[in-house]
């Protein structure tokens, strides 16, 4: 979730269960923002008491798949997000106890020990430059796979078939900026 979207949303009304249309729920004056965290955390907090780990996972057909320690990555993300807002507000309990939080699952994703940063051996101090172009077994030069990066908690799987987007972005681009008439 980005920030964007996570203050937008803060003080909402939130929902466990599915509303119809004539519910008196979607009447219902909006959750506070302490309330709307505090449900966020909560669901996250079951999420990873029934989540499998990553271990648990089969690697062929699982990957990118919602586990774990993305789901305590993520607790330790809006608890950070969330404590470093209350403390700039003076709101110092509520600050600490989510920032307590925030360490808490952030630290067991570190010691979970599942990821590690991208830097091979073999390729040095230029690991960086071939952290994204592993698909291609000559544009690396220690030929490491894909396989061997443990740096992302939550992949997008990519399928070059299934994910084109069958259109010429460039020109798509040069349609849609403004025209001087436009601009002026």
């Amino acid at each position: 979730m980005s920030t964007s979207i996570y203050s937008r949303f803060l003080g909402c009304t939130h929902h466990q269960h599915t509303a119809g249309n004539r519910r008196p729920e979607l009447q219902a004056p909006r959750n506070t923002r302490d309330e709307v965290v505090d449900f966020i955390v909560k669901d996250l907090n079951e999420a990873i008491a029934t989540l499998p780990a990553k271990t648990a996972q089969n690697v062929s057909t699982e990957q990118g798949r919602i586990n774990k320690e993305v789901a305590q990555s993520f607790l330790g993300r809006v608890t950070l997000y969330e404590g470093t807002w209350q403390k700039f507000r003076n709101n110092t309990a509520r600050a600490n106890t989510l920032l307590d939080a925030s360490v808490a699952a952030s630290g067991a994703v570190i010691t979970g020990a599942q990821y590690q940063l991208f830097a091979p051996a073999a390729l040095g101090d230029s690991a960086q430059k071939y952290l994204f172009i592993l698909e291609n077994q000559k544009s690396n030069p220690a030929n490491i796979t894909k396989s061997a990066n443990n740096e992302y908690i939550l992949a997008n799987r990519y399928d070059w078939t299934l994910r084109q987007i069958r259109q010429n972005v460039s020109r798509q681009a040069q349609v849609m900026s403004p025209t001087k008439i436009l601009s002026i």
